[in-house]
C-alpha cells in the first residue's frame, strides 16, 4: 500500500511574556505511522519576546511524496528575512518537483541548509545568534511505500572571510535519522513533547498524558508495537502534542 503524508497547522497559544529574548514559540512534530508520516505544526511565530499569530508556515509538501517541518529560525535574528528567504526557496522548489521525479528525504534539505547559509550572511557578524539556528525533520515515502526520515540542526558559527570581515555561517551539527519512538519534536515545545512520550504512562499531574491519543500511544509502547500507530491515531495525537 501506497504510503500517506498529511500536512496540518494548530494554532498555538501566545508566548510567555517574560521568556527571554531568542526563545521561540515554534513548535513542530512528525509522527510515523504504518500508513505513513503525519507532519504538524503550530501557526504562530515570534521574534523576541513578540508574538506573530498564524504567519509563519512551518510545515511544507515537497512533491506528491515529501514534507518538511522546520524550527529555530524565527528567534534567531531581529529580521524575519531569514525564514522569509527559506519559506519563498521550499514553496517555489515544491511547485518545481510536483510533476517530476520525486525527490528523496535525504536530498530536500540541502534546499533549505543552502537558504539558511546565504541568508545567514546578512546577520550581524559581531554577535552569535542563539542556536539552533534551524532545525529541519525531512520524510518521504515511495512508491512502493518505503518510508524515509532525516533530521538535521544547523548551529550558528561566527567565521573571518579572506578580507578579515566576520560573517555568521550556519553549521550542520547534528544529523538524526529516525527515532525508534516513531515521534520527532523540535522547536521550544519539544521539551513537553518528549516529556509526555517518554512516560511510561499517564500522571494524575499532567493532564495531556491522560487524554485518549495519549494513552493509545502509552499502550503501543508498552507492548512494543508503536510500528502499528494508525494515521488516525498519529493525526490525533499529533493534535494533542502541538497543544500540549
Amino acid at each position: 500500500m501506497v504510503g500517506t503524508l498529511l500536512i496540518s497547522s494548530f494554532a498555538s497559544a501566545q508566548d510567555d511574556p517574560q521568556i527571554e529574548a531568542g526563545v521561540h514559540g515554534t513548535s513542530v512534530v512528525v509522527i510515523e505511522s504504518k500508513d505513513g508520516f503525519i507532519l504538524a505544526g503550530d501557526s504562530n511565530g515570534s521574534i523576541g519576546c513578540h508574538t506573530l499569530p498564524g504567519q509563519y508556515q512551518k510545515v511544507f509538501s515537497i512533491g506528491k511524496r515529501s514534507g518538511l517541518v522546520v524550527a529555530g529560525l524565527l528567534g534567531s535574528s531581529s529580521e524575519p528575512g531569514i525564514y522569509d528567504s527559506l519559506s519563498t526557496k521550499l514553496l517555489l522548489y515544491d511547485e518545481m518537483v510536483k510533476n517530476g521525479r520525486q525527490p528523496l528525504a535525504a536530498e530536500i534539505p540541502w534546499i533549505a541548509v543552502q537558504a539558511v547559509r546565504d541568508e545567514a550572511l546578512l546577520l550581524d557578524g559581531d554577535s552569535l545568534p542563539p542556536s539552533p539556528l534551524a532545525e529541519f525533520s525531512v520524510v518521504s515515502v515511495s512508491e512502493n511505500g518505503h518510508h524515509e526520515w532525516i533530521t538535521i540542526v544547523l548551529s550558528p558559527e561566527i567565521r573571518t572571510d579572506a578580507f578579515g570581515r566576520k560573517y555568521v555561517y550556519a553549521k550542520i551539527t547534528e544529523v538524526l535519522e529516525a527515532p525508534v519512538f516513531k515521534v520527532m519534536a523540535l522547536g521550544s515545545g519539544a521539551r513537553t513533547v518528549y516529556r509526555l512520550l517518554n512516560a511510561d504512562g499517564p500522571s494524575r499531574n499532567e493532564e495531556y498524558s491522560q487524554a485518549a491519543p495519549m494513552l493509545g500511544y502509552y499502550a503501543l509502547k508498552k507492548s512494543n508495537q508503536l510500528a502499528d500507530l494508525t494515521s488516525e491515531e498519529g493525526q490525533a495525537l499529533a493534535a494533542l502534542l502541538i497543544d500540549a
